[in-house]
């Protein structure tokens, strides 16, 4: 049974980050199983909150927001009814499992919060700098200089063409 406890314990943290209202409410100790199984409506709420604008998952893709959005209504099928997850049978807890992380992938490759790192070099030097940005910071740049270039290509830029 130890299998099902981490299991839980994995949905719980990876999905508590996600919900104001389920961080508020948390517990400094470790999530009982009752306590996530129903609180869980609350947690795919705070999920669904984070991708809107300005949250913490807003850069979801268009086209994976209708995945996430199956993923949470198969796990709220699997958890409708049931006091935990060990009430669940072996196959049901593997939908399970695979729907969360299906969840998190999705979430995960689009949290703004994430960090990237990367070397690069400064013009005119051979020194490799370290530069550290967000996934939001990093697509705010990224759509700066799609912006500049689409500006640029259109002949509007400030400079004389060459």
């Amino acid at each position: 049974m130890k299998p099902v406890k981490t299991m839980l314990f994995a949905i719980c943290v990876t999905l508590a980050g996600t919900s104001a209202a389920f961080t508020a409410k948390q517990p400094d100790t470790a999530i009982p199983n009752q306590y996530a199984v129903n609180e869980f409506s609350t947690i795919a709420d705070g999920i669904r909150i984070q991708m809107e604008p300005g949250g913490r998952y807003a850069n979801v893709p268009n086209i994976d927001r209708p995945q996430i959005e199956d993923q949470l209504s198969v796990m709220a099928s699997l958890l409708n009814g049931v006091a935990s997850v060990e009430d669940l049978n072996p196959t049901d807890k593997v939908r399970l499992f695979n729907a969360q992380e299906r969840v998190n992938s999705l979430l995960l490759q689009h949290d703004n919060e994430r960090l990237f790192c990367e070397k690069t070099r400064v013009t005119g030097s051979h020194r490799p700098r370290t530069v550290c940005m967000t996934y939001a910071e990093r697509e705010a740049a990224r759509e700066s200089a799609a912006r500049l270039f689409r500006t640029y290509d259109r002949g509007i830029s400030p400079e004389p063409n060459g």
